[in-house]
């Protein structure tokens, strides 16, 4: 009887510290006592960049009401690329190229799931002011990852630990000196060597915004109307001068090019190809439901690389070899 007593005593602690560690490690366990770092809102967030010591990241908020997030990318000085090449962008018109050493690209879904982490910045635990001799344990003496955050204009800044130095998630410290333990998973995805924040789409917008698409392959042109219908049906074109019959060549294509692409490698702000501006094969121009007019084209290099952009990416965008076929197929529309 008395084992079976002092078993269920251990059972009991034993969840008590479970639940304790669950609470200690994970934010969401204990949201309404977890301390409030920053308290700002995803409209208020202005900008956040995160140093490692090496690599720097920023995301940048630029436009009014119809504002988007940019993230910068600055490798360290003389840093390549993985073909061993360098970014390179125009210097004038009479095209002098220069290399870059950061790269500007819009910021994809990931990076706005991210954000959300910041709205607002919750710790696990406030730690408090600690002594020198701690400070070394948990990894943020001499440390050199920083933190910068803004919002409604006021900067907040934090020194960082290493995640992998923390035994439970990563420590802040603000420039206070107050010690705050965070859950590690939202300063993992500022890695400033990852391009997991980067946007890879052509597009942000679903194909359904369409209503009008013009085809210009050199001198040759040609108009669609997106048809009405079921939404089963999927998106369907007609030919302006046969709207009421579905142009299926063109319905099907475009579908391809809408679903199909995979951009392969992203160019930033005023970046170009290593091997100089590619050559337009065509370009298609929509009209909008919602939204300000868009277009999407196509090109090909020297090399016989294909590479697309539009008005969502920040420069050319390579996609991959499978599009070699889309692209053919695009060239047999024209009459």
């Amino acid at each position: 009887m008395r084992g079976r007593h002092v078993a269920g005593l251990a059972a009991i602690t034993a969840a008590a510290l479970l639940a304790a560690f669950l609470s200690w490690r994970h934010p969401h366990f204990s949201t309404s006592a977890s301390p409030i770092l920053l308290a700002a809102s995803t409209g208020s967030l202005q900008r956040i960049h995160f140093d490692d010591g090496t690599h720097a990241l920023d995301l940048v908020k630029e436009g009014g009401a119809q504002s988007r997030w940019w993230l910068t990318l600055a490798p360290p000085p003389g840093a390549t690329e993985p073909d061993g090449g360098q970014r390179v962008a125009f210097d004038d018109d009479a095209g002098t190229p220069r290399p870059l050493n950061y790269q500007e690209t819009p910021a994809g879904t990931r990076a706005e799931q991210v954000l959300q982490a910041f709205a607002p910045l919750r710790a696990v635990r406030d730690l408090g002011m600690l002594s020198k001799e701690r400070l070394g344990e948990l990894g943020l003496s001499n440390q050199k990852r920083r933190l910068e955050i803004v919002t409604g204009g006021i900067l907040t800044r934090f020194i960082a630990s290493d995640p992998r130095e923390g035994i439970i998630g990563a420590y802040l410290m603000n420039a206070e000196g107050r010690v705050y333990l965070v859950d590690s998973h939202f300063l993992t995805a500022l890695d400033p060597t990852s391009n997991a924040l980067v946007d890879r789409r052509l597009h942000p917008w679903p194909e359904t915004d369409i209503n009008f698409v013009l085809m210009a392959m050199g001198e040759k042109n040609m108009n669609f109307v997106r048809m009405n219908g079921p939404e089963n049906l999927g998106v369907r074109f007609a030919r302006v001068s046969s709207p009421t019959e579905v142009d299926s060549a063109f319905t099907a294509w475009h579908e391809k090019v809408w679903n199909d692409l995979v951009v392969t490698r992203v160019l930033g702000r005023a970046e170009i190809p290593a091997v100089g501006v590619p050559q337009r094969i065509f370009i298609l121009k929509y009209s909008r439901t919602v939204g300000s007019a868009a277009w999407l084209e196509f090109a090909e290099d020297s090399t016989g690389a294909f590479w697309a952009r539009s008005e969502s990416t920040a420069s050319w965008n390579g996609i991959s070899a499978q599009a070699a076929s889309i692209i053919r197929e695009g060239r047999r529309l024209a009459p």
